[in-house]
């Protein structure tokens, strides 16, 4: 995620007549429910204020959820698929391990590695 700053930069450089981004339409990419900008030494509150959804654009940016996985739609592997349903539950907060907004992590969502060669083997 890009830090907010940068985004306002822009903003700056192509703002014309009070329009945000001189009128142009941009398209952001991100999901927020991943990771926040890095501040190096930063504390939580420092990465929430970095990012775009603190910024004075926010109330200019039109959000588009995209819920489908498409790669893992297009692929014949069941158990991508059912990975990627978790996923999008975990997001949303709908997940049935969620205790207190906390997920308790259960053996079928971790990943067991004996070795590095094993570890390798699994993610490619």
């Amino acid at each position: 995620m890009a830090h907010r700053k940068v985004v306002e930069a822009v903003d700056r450089s192509l703002r014309q007549n009070d329009r945000s981004m001189g009128g142009i339409t941009v398209l952001f990419c991100g999901d927020f429910r991943q990771t926040l900008p890095v501040i190096p030494q930063g504390t939580r509150a420092d990465e929430v204020g970095a990012c775009l959804k603190s910024s004075y654009l926010r109330r200019d940016i039109q959000s588009v959820l995209l819920t489908i996985n498409m790669r893992v739609r297009t692929g014949n592997n069941p158990d991508d698929r059912q990975f990627s349903d978790k996923l999008l539950k975990i997001g949303e907060g709908t997940y049935p391990q969620l205790h207190q907004g906390k997920l308790i992590l259960t053996p079928e969502l971790c990943c067991i590695v004996q070795s590095q060669p094993h570890l390798i083997s699994s993610v490619t």
